[in-house]
């Protein structure tokens, strides 16, 4: 009976090394399982596989840089369109860029000064510019939501890089709230209105293109939820 036993583990156990050497790479590990494959780099072949992927999906016009994230056409809005995610919905009023800082607080623990030049009314005097965005985002659904302003960035597309820039002061700051400065809670037709504003180099500037990037649950990389308002 041990001796049986014996055989059929052993018999088990060479049915599963041979199941595992003809499967794909990365099959073990694929979006279906807990672990999933990620690799830093894409290569042309992949590339050209994301250009025409589904009836839906985006065709970029120009060609994926590394690290892009991959949205697709329905996540992309004009400027003059309203998009809704997670109840919540993004109007761009208007947007700008300037060396001024007008009305905006800037303090003494924004550590992002460190990596620029101001002068002591908060201008800019150095190679950056202060990207600011008008707008208004309102609670559209029938429950009280929560709005992180530090989830919308601004994409800055030029024909050799891509980059994306963090929120760095906005209308409304309240100190008082320490960590939940840029988090609101809005009621049913609550809206926050008021300016966003980031800091870009003027090099990445030149002959470029930019995107109101919307990513509400925060995580890196594509979600369901995120959305993209293309500035004209």
């Amino acid at each position: 009976m041990l001796k049986k036993l014996v055989w059929g583990i052993a018999v088990v156990f060479m049915l599963g090394v041979i199941l595992i050497y003809f499967m794909k790479p990365g099959e073990l590990f694929s979006s279906d399982h807990v672990f999933s494959k990620h690799n830093d780099r894409i290569t042309e072949e992949e590339n050209e596989e994301l250009m025409i992927s589904t009836d839906k999906g985006i065709v970029p016009e120009k060609q994926l840089l590394e690290g892009e994230e991959i949205i697709p056409e329905e996540n992309y809005y004009k400027m003059s369109e309203s998009p809704v995610t997670r109840g919540i919905q993004y109007k761009v009023n208007s947007w700008r860029i300037t060396k001024e800082k007008g009305d905006f607080i800037i303090e003494p623990s924004m550590k992002w000064q460190q990596y620029t030049q101001l002068d002591e009314n908060g201008n800019m005097v150095g190679e950056d510019s202060y990207f600011i965005i008008d707008v208004s985002i309102e609670n559209v659904s029938s429950h009280t939501c929560e709005v992180c302003l530090i989830n919308n960035h601004i994409r800055i597309r030029s024909q050799d890089k891509i980059r994306m820039e963090e929120l760095r002061t906005f209308s409304g700051w309240d100190s008082s709230k320490g960590k939940m400065v840029a988090i609101y809670e809005l009621k049913p037709g609550e809206k926050y209105e008021g300016e966003i504003a980031y800091i870009v180099s003027d090099e990445l500037l030149q002959e470029a293109s930019f995107e109101y990037f919307i990513r509400p649950s925060g995580a890196i990389g594509y979600n369901e939820d995120t959305r993209c308002i293309l500035l004209e």
